[in-house]
């Protein structure tokens, strides 16, 4: 686990004209997002790169776990490339709050993943008032979390009230009391 003495390693800085990799490692991202990425580094003077594959999607995904580690290494080779950006979080990202605890693996002092906590606390930001009788849907509908993300929490979950969520697939557990 990392260590407050770990030392920072800093590269060094991006110089206008400077290839900026774009790689989608985790979560899939839409053509729009990336083109729209992609004309605000070029309007900060830089050349941005990415594989057209950064597009695919395997369910929640930028395609296959192989593809995605393959296309990251790729960029770590390319000599032309000075910058690496992700254009996306994680899944997991979606539950992250400021100043929310998480573990940060290391090795070397080179950090290989976050690990967010099994669940987390958040608040419904927006959801629809349930219709009783409504079973169409599972007596689920979607709720938008503080976050931004969006989840399926049952029919009686209102917007203002708190619910707790598995990080690790999106799931609702329930309704936290205050």
């Amino acid at each position: 686990m990392a260590s407050s003495t770990v030392p920072r390693v800093k590269p060094p800085a991006l110089q206008p004209g400077d290839t900026v990799g774009i790689v989608a490692p985790a979560s899939n991202i839409k053509r729009e997002l990336v083109e729209k990425g992609s004309e605000a580094l070029r309007q900060l003077g830089y050349k941005p790169f990415y594989f057209e594959s950064i597009l695919e999607q395997e369910i929640y995904f930028a395609g296959s776990a192989e593809r995605r580690a393959r296309e990251l290494g790729e960029m770590f080779a390319r000599d032309e490339v000075r910058g690496i950006l992700c254009a996306r979080g994680g899944y997991g990202a979606n539950y992250l709050l400021e100043n929310q605890s998480a573990t940060v693996a290391t090795h070397e002092g080179v950090p290989l993943y976050v690990e967010l906590p099994a669940s987390v606390e958040l608040i419904v930001q927006h959801t629809d008032p349930g219709l009783q009788g409504d079973r169409s849907t599972g007596g689920t509908k979607p709720a938008t979390l503080e976050t931004g993300a969006e989840i399926q929490v049952p029919l009686f979950v209102t917007t203002g009230e708190k619910v707790k969520v598995d990080t690790r697939d999106g799931r609702y557990l329930g309704r936290v009391s205050s």
